[in-house]
């Protein structure tokens, strides 16, 4: 599952993985994903370097991916119907191309609604856990539950 939503003419679907490193086998990976991008359409491939400031800030942050040294980003745009299937896949198949070298672990900004495992390892196990403990005491009905939600324990 991934998060796709309309936005205007235009439907857009995106996901993210975040690396163990950038060997050249993923390279070749990531370079095959960029043969099979759906073209002509917005979509954008995009495999970043992290470290510094992420890597560096406090670990008691909520931020499981911060070692994680690069991340991939297949972010999907397009306006033909008929593209749908092509488009849905490529996104598929980038994020499926990365699972080798993934850490599991990933920026929530850079998924849609994936399912709870994927909100586990956005914020953490242990960050889950407390987190579903603040809303079990704050928000029993879980009444603010969109964008990510963490139930309360």
């Amino acid at each position: 599952m991934h998060a796709r939503r309309s936005a205007g003419d235009a439907e857009l679907l995106w996901s993210a993985e975040y690396l163990t490193g950038a060997p050249d086998d993923y390279l070749d990976a990531f370079c095959a994903g960029a043969e099979t991008m759906p073209v002509p359409t917005g979509s954008l491939h995009v495999l970043f370097p992290l470290g510094g400031a992420i890597a560096a800030g406090p670990h008691e942050y909520p931020v499981p991916y911060r070692d994680a040294p690069w991340a991939v980003h297949p972010f999907a745009m397009w306006e033909d119907p008929a593209d749908d299937e092509r488009c849905e896949r490529w996104v598929r198949d980038v994020r499926a191309a990365a699972q080798p070298w993934s850490t599991g672990a990933v920026y929530l900004n850079f998924i849609g609604d994936e399912g709870a495992d994927r909100v586990v390892a956005g914020v953490g196990t242990e960050n889950t856990r407390r987190l579903a403990e603040v809303k079990r005491r704050y928000d029993p009905d879980n009444v603010f539950r969109f964008n990510h939600n963490i139930s309360p324990a």
